[in-house]
């Protein structure tokens, strides 16, 4: 039997859409997942929720989780040992400071755009306490050093790229719409020429061979370059996408 409908802010959906975004970003000229606009990210929502349902449907991945049954164990940890400790520990610290990273993200996206859904982020939040005092338990002190640093640097570096890349699309779609219609020039005059010579118009062959050789002159110059320019600027899209990830994955290392 089918499983109900997933909500859109179980974590497991938002997860696969980040990643379906990195893989596409990695793979395509798309923006990563924090590139994108609020909007982008809610319309990224339910196709990652059909993909997770699907999944979960052919017994490829377990309900379990907020869609599915919640099925509990009771483990026991031999704290005492200082490697088990320090793995535990680490693993919590580095959790909650992510949780705690994306909450505040998200809690400033809408503010900015006026959004009031705060659902996923009162989650967030919610698991950062819950680790926080999983690791009180156990005796460890939270670690939330240099995350706000951390943060305010990626959120400079992802909203700069915004910029940059709102800034280049209209150069960009120009250069391609300027390689279009020098190739559907081109196309125009083999057709011309096609027409010519069924016709035996001998002076009209001649005038089509002549825009035929002038279209695609200017292909091979100006259509060539106006390429190379375009992939100049995909390529520091790519460059600066790069240097997003770094500052991602500053968020979390140790300090």
């Amino acid at each position: 039997m089918p499983s109900p409908k997933i909500p859109l802010d179980d974590p497991r959906v938002w997860t696969l859409a980040k990643a379906r975004q990195q893989l596409a970003h990695d793979c395509t000229y798309l923006d990563t997942w924090e590139e994108l606009t609020d909007e982008d990210r809610k319309d990224a929502l339910p196709a990652a929720r059909n993909y997770l349902e699907s999944a979960i449907n052919a017994g490829l991945v377990p309900a379990a989780g907020p869609a599915g049954p919640v099925v509990r164990h009771t483990l026991t940890l031999d704290l005492d040992d200082e490697h088990t400790h320090f793995v535990l520990s680490e693993a919590l610290r580095e959790f909650a400071a992510r949780q705690r990273v994306e909450a505040d993200g998200e809690a400033a996206r809408m503010a900015d755009s006026g959004d009031d859904d705060c659902a996923q982020v009162e989650h967030r939040r919610a698991w950062v306490a819950a680790a926080d005092a999983l690791l009180d338990r156990i005796g460890a002190t939270p670690d939330t050093r240099g995350a706000s640093a951390a943060f305010t640097e990626f959120t400079r570096i992802a909203d700069r790229n915004r910029e940059a890349r709102a800034a280049a699309q209209p150069r960009m779609d120009a250069l391609v719409a300027r390689h279009k219609e020098l190739v559907d020039a081109c196309d125009a005059t083999l057709e011309e020429f096609r027409v010519a010579r069924e016709a035996g118009d001998a002076d009209r062959i001649a005038a089509a061979e002549i825009a035929q050789a002038e279209a695609y002159r200017l292909l091979s110059t100006e259509g060539l370059a106006a390429m190379r320019e375009h992939a100049a600027l995909a390529a520091e899209h790519f460059r600066r996408g790069d240097e997003l990830s770094e500052a991602s994955r500053g968020l979390f290392r140790p300090t």
